[in-house]
Formats: structure tokens, sequence, C-alpha cells
């Protein structure tokens, strides 16, 4: 119980500092912004690529389980790529489904 209220108070502090930094308007916390939400969201595809490889163990309705994590996945990579910067060129060259010809 303790150990829960310690993590609180400290998310918390954390949380005011950054919207006290934000109200001065610093700039480096948009990069520090930035950086914390990248490494959350790399964070939920680390777990969602341990939970699909563990979905394959004999459970019930896993054929659903795989799939959300799979979209979970997908998303976290997505977005930490359009928040790192990965230019949209690459993205469109790169495409199977671009419309693009190269004859």
């Amino acid at each position: 119980m303790s150990t829960t209220l310690i993590l609180a108070a400290c998310g918390l502090s954390v949380l005011f500092f950054i919207l006290w930094l934000i109200a001065l308007r610093v700039e480096a916390v948009k990069t520090v912004l930035k950086i914390l939400t990248v490494c959350f969201l790399l964070g939920i595809s680390f777990f969602s690529i341990f939970a699909f490889l563990a979905s394959f163990e004999n459970v019930t309705n896993s054929g659903y389980w795989k799939a959300s994590y799979a979209v979970v996945l997908i998303f976290s990579v997505v977005i930490s790529l359009k928040i790192i910067g990965v230019p949209k060129s690459l993205w469109a060259k790169s495409s199977i489904f671009s419309s693009q010809k190269t004859s």
C-alpha cells in the first residue's frame, strides 16, 4: 500500500513539473515529452510482442487475443515512428499499395 502511494506521489510530482515547464514555455519540454512518449510506446510494443507469443498456448478464443495484440503492436509502432519523424516519402516508397508506377 505504501509503495503504491509513493509511486503515485512521484508520478504526480513529475507530472506537475512537466506542466510547470509547459506553462513557462520551455522548448526542451517538447523534446522530453516526445522521448517519454516514445519510451512508453516501446514498452507497450514489447509487452504486445510478449503477449502475442504467449497467446499461442492452449487458450480458448486465442484468435481474438492474437488479433488484439497485433493491432496494439502495429498502432504503437506506427505512432512512435510518426513521433520520431520518419519521413512520409519513406512510407510511400516502401508501401506495396503505392499508386506510383516504377516503369
